[in-house]
């Protein structure tokens, strides 16, 4: 075989413009057969791709205006099939601009810039139009323009290595090359692949084109050849890591990430393709070093540094680490940035008032008054701790107290008195009470018992009845019932029960302890002698068969016929009665008799005709029925048989019984019609129904003829059996479509938009509602289009532009986002501020950063869409606004970017200014605070004198906001408001709403009557109603205005002036133990807790307040109250858990754990409940696996598993192949919850236990009774038919067997006999086919099937010995050495007979096989003959001089045979022209020298030739 390769190098048109070669491996493209002799359609769609992208990536604008009326640039060279199975690409781009592109790596670095990079297993890849490409698979070598051309050297060592022989052009010495000319013509390389036998092939000259040579000096080329090795076995080319792949003609250098270049030897500036996103990126050796940012770190700086790895949260805090910083969570007492700084808690007052707070490092103490502790003083001391309540009772602390529930029997105020118990008689009447500490006990009457004696004495419980008698208790007394023999009030008295004479009359009682016998009469029993023996069931009396009665204390006995007697023991001599007849001899037996019946009868007594027929079933031969006569039989024949015996056979074929056309054969008791093929039955008149046994297939309807069938074909098939038909062939698909010929009819493979058997119909695709996402389609021939909603692009409407706006606080980092899904195709996407653009990237991953730096910008590009994102790192109030996102220019949404600020934490302050007191009033109120930026804001809350909480107020307000160039904000609202009497003491509070900081202030309206009390003409100044650091002036009984002391002092009405603002009463008028002042001159009491009022007078129900919790009651108590608590629940408060588990709670080991007024029971496996004491069901959750039957139990489950399944809940498959099931050489192969036997030919079955076997039959045409195919069921007796298949180009069945015998067969029953044998589980059943005379038809494959699919094979082999003598071409003289070429012609017998040559050279006597291997046979096998033609070529030489080569069949003796004569080509030289010389071998041949050529010549009969006469003599004169 010889392959031959061709690649052109044009040659240049200009210096500066550049051809390269560019290889590369496309990685997700798979290699097809004959990819490279006929490029397939997408390959060459792929490679147009390919260089429509490299060309963009290369291509110079001014060069290119130039040349717009040339050629593509770009084309594929070559493709050829890697080691992996992939496609390799060779591509030559023009026309390149040497100024872009001046070396191979600028080009590389041109390639990897525009491309789209990815990683997969480790290998890194290139993306160009979605066809991934290694970057270590691509190459890019110069093209040599002019000079000498070199070629591939075969080595030496690699010829020798290979064993091919040595030729002296192209072989060269390891190290060196070949050079040829420099070319005139384009220079063309020829690659040949040899053959094995490439010596036995002439390359001197080709036809290729023409008659000129292609190879040698002159035309440019060189020969070389394809190495037949591993290019990658000699020292390893590939560098820095590389892995060396081999292939047909070279090899190739995988790189490892980091490395380019043929051998892997040049560095790939990573840098070049921007890993670093946007970072600052350096190059090095294989790899590449990213700078990156505070708070980032990894290759790529992708990766956030996790700065909570140095645990910066001082005391505890909990670090949080964020995108490019970290946060931390303060413990309790601590605060700033890292957790550092103290928290000085006592400023937000946490202490009881009256406590004085100390704050501490990280915390803070109350120092608590008396009768408080807790953390924050306002625990109450709880006086129980010391247990004052004695004698057991339970202490309840209270507010500032305790109470004792004291124990039954105790009282008092600490339960240390008894209570006499015995003063409410809590003894039963009769009973005497005696009292005790802190108890009593009752001295109780006879009978009675218990704490009270309310208790009956069960007397039972000590067993008073004897003799089993069974005690019932009763009220101070009991009863016995006695067993049956006692009596008595305990059941000790033996009862005598013969009084009553319960034995039957004639039986005698005998009195026991307890209880009685009867001594019975014979043929009696039973406790009272009343019940009757069975002696025939018990005893069996009656002998010889005879038939037992029972009677009333006795038995009788029926004899059967022939005894008697009272037991059937006496013979009865039934020969006295003569029973066989008059002078038949009679024999008496014991219990019977015999006759001796004359020969014709028989029976008992000689009376019943003997039936003969039933003695000997084969009495009447050949199937002949026998009829009984009185003493003698009568034979009825079947058909075709006759005589007394029915042993006479009729010859039915003298009557010609057989239709015309048949022949009647006459059989040994029956005839036979031999029948033409197509008919069938006795006399040949039934017509054979081939369908059923034949298939039309493919839905073809048989017909059945007289005496033959047809098919009647669906359409889109004809034929008998029906065949499919091409409809393709009419082209009957319309818009370009394919048309594809199926079974039966044909598919017309309809471009996008069409439909329609013939692909002729316009698809509406708005039918089908492709627009997704609320899109409206409108249909257009052949397509769609669909109009898009707002966020939705794209075909379908399903590609869609998200957007992400961001709020963050100022100074921190926040990202914004944009892109688009599901987008194939589209060119741009912006993001822009107002009119100016911040960003632009396009589908290649080039972008530009119009930010300047400002803005961290990532972008992703993917092959259906990109995202953007942009990072402010320190967000300030100017970057808040909205951000545009735009698509290819269509912009439908915006990003909102807004700026928060914290409150700063400054005080909120209110003021008011008032004027002249009156209730008409107005007064302004203004209130500033720095809330947060941009949603917080201030509010004002109103609380009434009559109200106990603040509430929201809206006051019509005048609102002022300030903010600075760091976002800090100020808001001041301004009231001015009417406040009416109902104001007064009203408390307006101005509230910062997010941190919280407030200022208050409250409205003083004072009653119009206010200075009624003032004289009337003089100035006096009352104390303020409200305030007592204030005074109002009054004239003439008018308020005028309100003044205010200096602090720390309060107006003194009488002394009209301020002074002290509290004094201590000199008599303590407050009730309860309250502390008396005198505050502006009025009685003030400070109530204890409990107690309120003007003098502390009224208790207070602390019920009111719930105090008690978890649902507990409340009972009010002077100055106090008392908690009942609910299950769960204890303490003075309800507030102390109850341990339920201590009472070991849970059932059946469930382990108890306590909750908050409960408690919990986790159940062992198998129990549920409260308490752990329900059962589960398992069952009803079906833990059983694979059809398990689940048993439920207490506690538990178990599982009864299906064959196939183990284990608890049947999960386990039982791998039945490890008790090697499968028989007769089976493989095992385990299943779930099965197994499966891979049997063996030709066994099959669940364990390979059944087999089919089949004997074909190999024999001589014209051989008679011919068993030539046997199928044998072996071990299988499930099989429903049994069909013998003929493999002919009709693949029909022509035999079928059913297990009951029943056979249908398309032979005629002359040619061929269907032979069925059935068989049973030792022996196989046996279908078989006898071949009268074995016909050259019947050869072929005959498959015997059965019904579940097991088939297996038989051949009918018919011979045909060799007829006839071969022919031989003659070769006789030669004229010098020469290849002759000769053959032979002859029937060598069918069908694997063949002709062989003999040769006896001129030294031998004997000849010998001989065999020439340039021979070639040609075969001509029909009707069971072979002709066989053998054509030789071969090489005499002298010592084939009067040689003979013989002809003859193997096996066979006829032959023929042919000389060889080897002549001297200047035989004639001496010989004048046109006369004769005698042969030199044969003297009966002479040899004419004519011009033209010598001619040889034969004489007749047994002459020879005269060289001297010229003539053919009989006898010659030399001889010698």
């Amino acid at each position: 075989m010889i392959i031959l390769t061709t690649v052109l190098f044009p040659i240049a048109a200009s210096q500066d413009l550049q051809k390269r070669h560019i290889s590369l491996i496309i990685e997700n493209v798979d290699y097809k057969p004959g990819m490279e002799e006929n490029m397939s359609r997408e390959f060459k769609d792929l490679a147009d791709t390919l260089c429509v992208e490299f060309s963009g990536m290369f291509s110079n604008t001014e060069v290119q205006k130039g040349r717009q009326h040339q050629e593509d640039a770009c084309h594929v060279d070559s493709l050829r099939k890697t080691t992996a199975g992939k496609v390799e690409v060779r591509l030559t781009l023009e026309n390149l601009n040497q100024k872009i592109t001046e070396t191979e790596d600028g080009l590389l670095n041109t390639i990897l810039q525009n491309s789209k990079h990815l990683t997969e297993d480790g290998k890194a890849l290139i993306d160009i139009n979605k066809n991934l490409i290694p970057i270590s698979s691509i190459h890019i070598t110069n093209s040599p323009e002019s000079g000498p051309q070199i070629s591939n050297p075969l080595l030496e060592s690699e010829r020798l290595r290979r064993t091919v022989n040595t030729s002296p052009t192209p072989l060269v010495s390891e190290g060196s090359k070949v050079v040829t000319t420099t070319p005139k013509p384009p220079v063309t390389t020829v690659e040949i692949v040899w053959a094995t036998n490439w010596w036995d092939v002439f390359l001197s000259r080709y036809n290729w084109g023409g008659t000129e040579e292609i190879f040698g000096p002159d035309t440019g080329s060189t020969l070389s050849r394809l190495p037949e090795v591993d290019n990658c076995l000699m020292e390893d080319p590939c560098q820095n890591g590389g892995k060396c792949v081999s292939d047909e003609v070279s090899y190739s250098c995988v790189c490892t990430e980091g490395w380019t270049g043929q051998h892997c030897d040049r560095d790939l500036d990573e840098c070049r393709r921007n890993p670093c996103n946007g970072r600052p990126c350096t190059n090095t050796l294989g790899s590449y070093r990213c700078e990156c940012p505070s708070g980032y770190t990894g290759t790529d700086c992708t990766h956030d540094l996790d700065e909570c790895e140095n645990s910066p949260c001082q005391n505890n805090g909990v670090c949080t680490n964020t995108q490019g910083s970290f946060t931390c969570e303060c413990q309790q007492g601590w605060t700033s940035t890292t957790c550092e700084e103290d928290l000085n808690e006592c400023l937000t007052n946490p202490c009881k008032e009256g406590s004085r707070c100390v704050n501490n490092k990280g915390s803070y103490t109350c120092e608590c008054d008396i009768g408080w502790e807790g953390t924050n003083c306002t625990k109450d001391l709880d006086e129980c701790e010391n247990s004052p309540c004695q004698n057991n009772g339970v202490c309840t602390n209270t507010q500032g107290s305790f109470t004792c529930e004291c124990q039954q029997g105790w009282t008092s105020t600490n339960c240390e008195e008894d209570l006499n118990e015995c003063l409410t008689n809590p003894c039963k009447e009769g009973s005497r009470c005696v009292n005790n500490k802190g108890s009593y006990t009752c001295e109780c009457d006879i009978g009675w018992e218990g704490t009270n004696c309310t208790k009956d004495l069960d007397e039972c419980e000590n067993s008073p009845c004897q003799n089993n008698g069974v005690c019932t208790n009763t009220q101070g007394s009991f009863t016995c019932e006695c067993q049956q023999g006692w009596t008595s009030t305990t059941c000790e008295e033996d009862l005598n029960e013969c009084l009553t004479n319960p034995c039957k009359e004639g039986s005698r009682c005998v009195n026991n302890k307890g209880s009685y016998t009867c001594e019975c009469d014979i043929g009696w029993e039973g406790k009272n002698c009343a019940e009757d023996i069975d002696e025939c069931k018990n005893q069996q009396p009656c002998a010889n068969g005879g038939l037992c009665k029972n009677t009333d204390g006795s038995f009788e006995c029926t004899c059967v016929p022939g005894w008697t007697g009272g037991n059937c023991t006496a013979d009865v001599d039934e020969c006295l009665n003569s029973p066989c007849g008059e002078g038949v001899p009679c024999f008496n037996t014991e219990g019977s008799y015999s006759c001796k019946c004359p020969p014709g009868w028989t029976g008992k007594n000689c009376t019943e005709d003997e039936d003969e027929c039933l003695g000997d079933s084969e009495l009447c031969s050949n199937g002949g029925i026998c009829n009984n006569t009185a003493g003698a039989f009568k034979c009825e024949c079947s058909s075709g048989w006759t005589g007394k015996l029915c042993d006479q056979d009729v010859d039915e074929c003298v009557e010609s019984p057989c239709p015309e056309g048949s022949s009647c054969v006459n059989l040994i008791g029956s005839f036979t019609c031999e029948c033409m093929e197509g008919w069938t039955g006795q006399y040949c008149e039934t017509d054979v129904d081939e369908c059923l046994l034949t298939d039309c297939g493919n839905g073809g309807t048989c017909l059945n003829f007289n005496g033959s069938y047809g098919c009647d074909c669906s359409p889109g098939f004809t034929g008998t059996p029906c065949e499919d038909v091409d409809e393709c062939q009419d082209s009957p698909c319309s818009n370009g479509a394919a048309c594809e010929n199926i079974h039966g009819s044909f598919v017309c493979k309809c471009d996008s938009g069409w439909e329609g058997k013939q692909c002729d119909e316009d698809v509406d695709e708005c039918v089908q509602n492709p627009c997704s996402n609320g899109g409206v389609c409108q249909n257009v021939d052949g397509s769609y289009q669909c109009d898009c909603p707002q966020p939705w692009v794209g075909q379908d409407c399903t590609a869609r532009m998200f957007l992400m706006g961001a709020e963050g606080q100022f100074g921190s980092s926040v990202t914004i986002s944009c892109g688009v899904q599901r987008l194939e195709t589209w060119n741009s996407i912006e993001v822009k501020y107002g009119n100016r653009t911040l960003y632009q990237v396009n589908p290649d991953g080039l972008f530009t950063d119009f930010t300047g730096g400002g803005v961290k910008i990532n972008s992703s590009v993917v092959g259906s869409g990109a995202d953007v994102s942009l990072t402010f790192q320190n967000l300030r109030c100017e970057d808040e606004g909205k951000y545009q996102c735009t698509v290819d220019g269509n912009s439908k949404n915006t990003m909102n970017l807004v700026v928060t600020k914290p409150p700063s934490g400054e005080p909120t302050r209110i003021s008011k200014t008032e004027g002249v007191v009156d209730n008409r009033r107005t007064i302004n109120i203004q209130c500033q605070g720095h809330p947060s930026y941009p949603y917080g804001n201030l509010k004002f809350q109103v609380k009434q004198q009559n109200e106990a909480v603040y509430r929201d107020f809206q006051f019509p307000v005048q609102v002022q906001d300030d903010l600075t160039a760091d976002c800090s904000r100020t808001q001041t609202m301004s009231v001015d408001y009417n406040f009416g009497q109902e104001w007064d003491q009203a408390t307006i509070r101005c509230i910062e709403e997010e941190s919280g900081n407030f200022d208050e202030t409250v409205i003083d309206v004072l009653p119009d009557n206010f200075c009624e009390r003032a004289s009337t003409v003089t100035e006096i100044f009352l104390e303020h109603p409200h305030n007592p650091k204030k005074y109002v002036q009054c004239l003439n009984q008018l308020p005028r205005a309100v003044m205010e002391c200096d602090v720390d002092t309060c107006f003194n009405e009488n002394e009209q002036q301020c002074g002290s603002c509290v004094k201590e009463c000199q008599i303590n008028l407050c009730k309860n133990k309250a502390s008396c002042w005198i505050i502006n001159g009025i009685l003030s009491c400070q109530c204890p807790s409990g107690w309120s009022g003007s003098l502390c007078e009224m208790d207070e129900d602390e019920c009111i307040s719930s105090p008690c919790l978890h649902g507990g009651s409340c009972y009010n108590l002077p100055g106090t109250y008392m908690c009942n608590c609910t299950a769960g629940w204890q303490g003075p408060l309800c507030d102390m858990d109850v341990d339920e588990c201590l009472m070991n709670p849970c059932a059946n080991g469930g382990q108890c754990t306590n909750t908050i007024a409960s408690y919990t029971c986790a159940c062992s496996p198998g129990w549920t409940g409260k308490q752990c004491d329900t059962d589960i069901d398992e069952c009803l959750y079906s833990p059983c696996q694979n059809g398990g039957t689940c048993v439920n139990e207490p506690g538990a489950y178990s599982c009864t598993c299906p064959s196939g399944w183990t284990g608890a809940y049947c999960e386990q498959d039982v791998d039945e192949c490890l008790l090697n099931p499968c028989i007769n050489g089976g493989s095992c192969t385990n299943l779930i919850g099965s197994f499966s036997c891979d049997c063996p030919q030709p066994w099959f079955g669940k364990i390979c236990e059944s087999g089919l076997f089949v004997d074909g039959h190999r024999g001589e045409i014209g051989s008679e009774n011919v068993t030539a195919v046997t199928c044998s069921v072996f071990n299988y007796q499930d099989w429903k038919r049994l069909d013998i298949i003929r493999s002919d180009k009709r693949n029909r069945s022509v035999v079928r067997v059913t297990p009951n015998g029943g056979a249908n067969s398309v032979f005629n029953k002359r040619n061929v006999q269907v032979i069925y044998t059935p068989g049973n589980a030792q022996q196989p059943a046996e279908v078989s086919l006898q071949f009268t005379r074995l016909r050259c038809r019947d050869e072929g494959v005959y498959k015997c099937v059965l019904d579940n699919g097991q088939n297996q094979d038989a051949k009918i082999i018919v011979t045909n010995p060799s007829r006839g003598k071969p022919v031989i071409s003659k070769i006789e003289e030669l004229y010098g050495e020469a290849n002759i070429a000769f053959n032979c012609t002859g029937y060598p017998g069918y069908p694997d007979g063949d002709l062989q040559f003999q040769v006896k050279l001129q030294n031998e006597t004997a000849f010998h096989d001989f065999t020439f291997y340039s021979a070639t046979r040609e075969n001509v096998d029909l009707g069971c003959v072979r002709k066989q033609t053998v054509n030789a070529t071969y090489f005499m030489n002298m010592e084939w001089n009067r040689a003979k080569i013989r002809c003859k069949a193997r096996g066979s003796e006829q032959f023929d045979e042919t000389n060889v004569y080897l002549l001297s080509p200047e035989i004639c030289a001496a010989v004048p022209l046109n006369k004769g010389i005698r042969h030199p071998y044969n003297k009966e041949k002479y040899i004419t020298c004519t011009r033209e050529a010598p001619k040889v010549r034969n004489c007749p009969n047994t002459t020879c030739f005269d060289d001297r006469s010229q003539q053919c003599l009989f006898t010659c004169d030399n001889d010698d």
